[in-house]
């Protein structure tokens, strides 16, 4: 029997693709018996992804009220992945440099006399 790799993300157009074969597939708004195998076997991923990728496509088309049939040509809506990851930042970047011309030249001659003179820590100018 064939491996399978650990973890393999699928691309925004596989997505769309194996969305679109089960889709198609339905008949009487039924899935037939092995089409998650089928389909899994075909991108090189667990039948388990496959499962997961249309329960949770159907979930946003449910929340958004949107026709599974418009969202066949919108590869946006198989994004995953967040836009915003990491931890917010804690000072405006912009403004820290702003702030730095402002402090006399006197006090900007090390990190430690600048962070005070901003009371901001130095490990944030670096």
């Amino acid at each position: 029997m064939e491996e399978t790799p650990k973890r393999k993300e699928l691309t925004l157009a596989h997505r769309q693709s194996a969305y679109c074969i089960i889709y198609q597939s339905l008949k009487n708004g039924a899935l037939p018996h092995g089409i998650f195998s089928s389909t899994a076997k075909l991108f090189k991923v667990s039948k388990s992804t496959i499962g997961r990728l249309w329960r949770d496509t159907n979930v946003n088309i449910a929340d958004e009220g949107v026709t599974a049939f418009a969202i066949l040509t919108n590869t946006d809506f198989f994004e995953t992945k967040s836009k915003n990851r990491g931890r917010p930042l804690k000072w405006n970047r912009e403004e820290v440099r702003e702030e730095v011309r402002n402090v006399p030249l006197s006090l900007r001659q090390t990190w430690e006399g600048l962070s005070h003179a901003l009371k901001v820590p130095a490990s944030t100018l670096r």
